[in-house]
C-alpha cells in the first residue's frame, strides 16, 4: 500500500499489504451527504502503525479495496488468522 501526500513537496508512505491488520471508515453527517470520509489503516508496521487517508471519495469502497488486497496477500503467502479458543 503506497500513499503519496503533498502537492509541492512529496511524502511517500508505504505499508506491505501483509502487515495490514485492519481498516476503519469515519464519516461525519455532512461527509456522508457528499460521500467522502476518512479511511484509517492499522498495521503491524513499526514505522506506520496507523495511517489516516483523509477526505477520500467513497471511503467504504476504498476500505473494501484495501481489505480485499491485504486478505489476498495474506492468502497468497499462506498466512491465516486463527482465533484463540
Amino acid at each position: 500500500l503506497r500513499i503519496y501526500r503533498g502537492l509541492v513537496g512529496r511524502d511517500i508512505e508505504e505499508i506491505d499489504l501483509v502487515r495490514v491488520r485492519d481498516t476503519k471508515v469515519s464519516q461525519a453527517a455532512g461527509e456522508r451527504a457528499v460521500n467522502i470520509g476518512d479511511v484509517t489503516v492499522f498495521s503491524h508496521d513499526e514505522n506506520n502503525p496507523e495511517i489516516v487517508l483523509s477526505n477520500v471519495n467513497d471511503p467504504v469502497a476504498v476500505r473494501e479495496i484495501i481489505r480485499k488486497a491485504y486478505l489476498a496477500e495474506q492468502d497468497r503467502r499462506g498466512l491465516r488468522y486463527r482465533d484463540a479458543n
